[in-house]
């Protein structure tokens, strides 16, 4: 009978280290081959793609067609000058005119001079002043539907005066 140790053991010599070095030598050059042709085909592949994206761009753009330029002489003709503007007079200019203004016209002036704060100079407290002048000058109307809501406010405020002063109780 054979000894187990002798059919377990190797049958050949373990190889030198000279055919160790020339086997990876050879393995590593392999190795390096095939890296540096996937990576020489990945950039060839890119390439590629990006020819073939500027090709189809190249024949995707349409031709500019031919313009004509047509030079245009103009003359220019005098006209007459249009007629003047009149000026829109600020809130201060409309406030003293209506303080100059007697009667009708003076409210009237307070009124414009009110509106002219209100709505274009957002100056309240001067609007409040035109439109306390222009009551206490013109006489007692209802609000109508022209009336902003600072007069109409001013207005019912007023009539409310009237009403407790007027009321006998």
């Amino acid at each position: 009978m054979t000894d187990p140790d002798e059919l377990l053991a190797p049958t050949h010599r373990p190889a030198g280290a000279e055919v160790r070095d020339r086997v990876r030598e050879a393995t590593t050059n392999v190795v390096r081959r095939t890296h540096r042709w996937i990576r020489f085909r990945r950039i060839a592949s890119m390439a590629a793609c990006y020819a073939a994206g500027a090709a189809t761009l190249w024949f995707a753009l349409p031709t500019p067609e031919s313009v004509v330029v047509e030079v245009v002489r103009i003359e220019r003709v005098p006209i007459e000058s249009p007629p003047p503007v009149p000026v829109a007079l600020s809130g201060r200019e409309l406030e003293l005119l209506a303080e100059q203004a007697d009667g009708a016209a003076s409210a009237a002036k307070y009124r414009e001079a009110g509106d002219r704060f209100f709505l274009v100079e957002n100056d309240y407290q001067s609007a409040v002043r035109c439109y306390r002048q222009h009551l206490d000058r013109a006489p007692p109307t209802p609000t109508g539907d022209d009336d902003n809501w600072l007069l109409t406010s001013l207005k019912n405020s007023r009539q409310k005066k009237n009403d407790h002063a007027n009321f006998d109780g």
